[in-house]
């Protein structure tokens, strides 16, 4: 694998295997066409001089280790809370979406008003004092100037026309992939995954989990055959054909080249619906990458009438390029075009002036589509330009093999649930957020670290000053927590499992579970515990739980009296509160 996590995975299979003795050389290569294999196996270099990306990944890994170990334990058991769960890129992740929620919650409804007229078949808008169009909700002015507007005459005293070019989407890298199928079909960014992974193993796709949108130089020729193939002689006329476009940039090929078909075109029989629908997504993006230009001609139009400036714009095809390729025509149509070029000194009447109430866009909860893409573009307000600059260079927080199962582990640890294609924080993920360290849940800690990682990689710092300063930072944070969990407030950081439930003997809501097993906390009155371990059978939480809510379980198979002999049976609580066994 060409990269720092390729290079990590190969070193720690080969110390497993007792094979560092052996003479080993480096064969990188970021694509499998056979020149450009032919040419790398002819230029690999010995492994020695891969020394330092190990290094770096070596320190990424076991720094991950330590912080989430010890984070993890730390929260854990400083609010006696089973199972809390601190990372470097899952607790970021989560204060993202942690402050969406808040931001919506504490959002107020605002409105804004603009003053709109018609001239010479064009809209324009009104503009204020400031030089902008909206003015605010409760201005008294605007009607006065809605209404000295109509009829009176306008001239046109600015005309900036120009040619805008607009270029084809670029090919899918994971990440874009997901977004698509999260916003087309509703997958969860996993789902996606899984899907792509599937296509690939069956040759339908290239390797899936990629960040790069781009192809090497050494594909061109095979390319534009594949091209060839898949597009319609109707495309093919707004299709690039043999031309090194910017398609073809090795040096934006890093581990992997963007997703696109393979010549293996699957049949309907051997793909299922979603992944037909993946396919046909893969397909359609590679097709419309290689399209030419779009080409329109837009205006820019300041009219004056008196004392009042109004602004304007249209709009209008003139090469459609790669937009032809749409299925939709909904995306080419242009609006508010006049029937005539208009032009500097123009004139005309501004009529049907009228006020238009407008709400200011609130704050919508994240999808997985647009929390992806947060996730990416996270780090734009670290001050530190080397951070940022770490941040931008690596995009952002995770890998994009690694995104997709992060929002899976949030679910999982029960911080974000989701409700249609909406992710929401919990009470417990946004009580998790409110005591954890500004610095842990901040993008701000994989800046530095990256930025540490690549000097590492260059050999201006060393494997061991990195761990070290970890070393240093987690014992700081871990031995200074005496105050830390003061105030803290354990049932937001509950799951609804790990809650107190009614205990069976004293009635009161005060038993607990952990691993051990049922503990009432209604000391000195009760303290009665009913042990995880029964009849030699280690009961799930499931079963634990229904034993102590209804006094009974199930049939239950694996249960031992006396011996190696095992019973299936139920387990009840008797009248004197003793676990018996039930073969009724």
């Amino acid at each position: 694998d060409a990269g720092r996590e390729g290079e990590l995975i190969y070193r720690l299979v080969v110390e497993k295997a007792g094979g560092n003795n052996k003479l080993q050389y480096r064969l990188w290569a970021n694509d499998l066409v056979i020149t450009s294999l032919t040419q790398k196996w002819n230029t690999k270099k010995p492994l020695k001089e891969y020394d330092r990306l190990f290094d770096a990944a070596k320190g990424r890994q076991f720094a991950d280790w330590l912080v989430g170990m010890n984070y993890s334990r730390l929260y854990s058991i400083g609010t006696k809370t089973r199972g809390l769960s601190v990372g470097r890129v899952q607790t970021p992740t989560l204060n993202l979406v942690v402050d969406r929620d808040l931001a919506i919650a504490n959002w107020k409804r605002k409105h804004y008003k603009q003053v709109v007229c018609r001239w010479n078949g064009i809209n324009l808008l009104l503009v204020n004092e400031s030089g902008a169009t909206s003015f605010e909700d409760m201005d008294p002015k605007v009607n006065v100037l809605c209404a000295e507007i109509q009829g009176k005459p306008g001239t046109a005293t600015s005309v900036v026309e120009e040619k805008v070019k607009t270029g084809a989407p670029k090919l899918f890298d994971l990440l874009e992939l997901q977004k698509e199928g999260n916003n087309k079909f509703g997958y969860s960014a996993a789902q996606t995954l899984v899907i792509t992974q599937s296509l690939y193993e069956k040759k339908y796709v290239s390797y899936p989990r990629t960040d790069s949108k781009h192809l090497t130089e050494d594909m061109l020729p095979e390319v534009y055959d594949l091209l060839k193939k898949m597009a319609s002689p109707q495309q093919l006329v707004n299709l690039y054909q043999g031309d090194k476009i910017s398609v073809f940039n090795s040096k934006k090929v890093n581990d992997h080249y963007a997703i696109i078909p393979t010549l293996m075109k699957p049949g309907e029989d051997k793909i299922s619906e979603h992944e037909n629908r993946i396919y046909q997504l893969i397909v359609d993006r590679f097709i419309k990458a290689f399209g030419l230009p779009h080409f329109s001609h837009s205006t820019k139009i300041t009219v004056e009438s008196g004392e009042h400036k109004l602004i304007g714009s249209y709009s209008k095809v003139l090469e459609p390029g790669w937009k032809a390729l749409l299925v939709s025509k909904k995306e080419v149509e242009i609006k508010n075009e006049p029937s005539r070029r208009i032009a500097e000194g123009d004139r005309g009447e501004l009529k049907g002036s009228e006020i238009v109430r407008k709400e200011v866009t609130a704050p919508v909860p994240y999808t997985e589509s647009t929390l992806l893409t947060a996730m990416k573009t996270c780090g734009k307000d670290v001050e530190e330009s080397e951070v940022a600059k770490a941040l931008k260079e690596k995009e952002g927080l995770g890998q994009s093999g690694t995104r997709a199962s992060m929002i899976e582990i949030l679910k999982k640890r029960e911080y974000v649930v989701t409700k249609g294609k909406s992710i929401i924080s919990t009470n417990r993920g946004r009580g998790l957020i409110s005591i954890v360290h500004a610095k842990v849940k901040s993008p701000e800690l994989t800046g530095e670290w990256e930025h540490k990682l690549k000097l590492i990689e260059e050999g201006e710092y060393s494997l061991g000053e990195f761990m070290g300063e970890i070393h240093s930072a987690v014992t700081m944070h871990c031995s200074g927590s005496s105050n830390m969990f003061d105030n803290v407030d354990i049932s937001l950081l509950q799951k609804d499992g790990d809650k107190p439930i009614k205990c069976p003997k004293c009635g009161e809501k005060s038993m607990t579970i952990n691993k051990g097993g049922g503990f009432c906390k209604n000391d000195p009155n009760c303290g009665y515990i009913i042990w995880r371990k029964q009849y030699g059978k280690v009961l799930s939480d499931a079963q634990l739980k229904k034993l102590i809510i209804v006094k009974k379980t199930g049939k239950i198979s694996g249960l031992k009296l006396k011996g190696d002999k095992e019973y299936k049976a139920k387990l009840k609580v008797d009248k004197d509160f003793n676990i018996k066994l039930s073969f009724k």
